[in-house]
């Protein structure tokens, strides 16, 4: 699919013209509108096979050995992967922790991802860490929290679903997959409210180091 679009591309370039005199032809730009709208439905379609097969093969499956990571630059590589013009996420506290890196930052992303979807392209999203270790001031996990319009408590429970999703955009994968990576780790993951009405994912039972 994606080989048809550059082909349409090559043929009517950026501005649909065919013929070289700088004007676009009004079918040409249609159809360059079209191979704009099969592109997103291309990548779309690309995620959902993803997350699938990453669902399917266990979410978390992965050659990385677990190291120690730090929340702060597990958080910042993430949202490069993730970020939106309008959109911002701040660090307020970091810890050190074990972890496989890449399975970390796919469970960050996909938290990520589904506030800009549902808490919309100008939201705030707030990452830190959350005390209950072994010293009251000890971190036991971390949680990302956005200022969007939230999730009711009778609904929290169904966003882990495998294909829930009340996104246009959405696969329904995403957050299945952060559960299923989060549980294999013996931590887990629960949806409260933020501070400011919205959703706040909190990951616990995380040993520091």
């Amino acid at each position: 699919m994606q080989g048809r679009t550059a082909l349409l591309d090559s043929r009517f370039g950026d501005d649909g013209d065919d013929d070289g005199d700088g004007e676009a032809p009004a079918a040409a730009t249609d159809v360059g509108d079209h191979v704009a709208s099969i592109d997103a439905s291309a990548d779309r379609i690309e995620t959902i096979i993803e997350d699938a097969l990453r669902l399917a093969r266990g979410g978390f499956e992965s050659e990385e050995s677990p190291a120690e990571v730090r929340l702060r630059e597990a958080a910042e590589a993430a949202w490069d992967h993730v970020r939106s013009e309008e959109a911002t996420v701040r660090v307020v506290d970091s810890f050190a922790f074990e972890a496989a890196a890449g399975p970390l930052g796919q469970v960050l992303e996909n938290l990520f991802a589904n506030a800009v979807e549902h808490a919309g392209a100008d939201v705030t999203l707030t990452v830190g860490t959350v005390s209950g270790g072994a010293r009251p001031d000890e971190p036991s996990g971390f949680f990302v929290a956005d200022d969007g319009p939230g999730v009711p408590p009778g609904k929290r429970a169904a966003v882990f679903e495998p294909g829930h999703t009340t996104g246009d955009d959405g696969t329904g994968l995403g957050l299945a997959i952060v559960e299923q990576f989060v549980e294999a780790q013996g931590w887990y993951v629960d949806l409260v409210e933020s501070d400011g009405g919205g959703a706040r994912f909190e990951v616990r039972g995380i040993e520091p180091r």
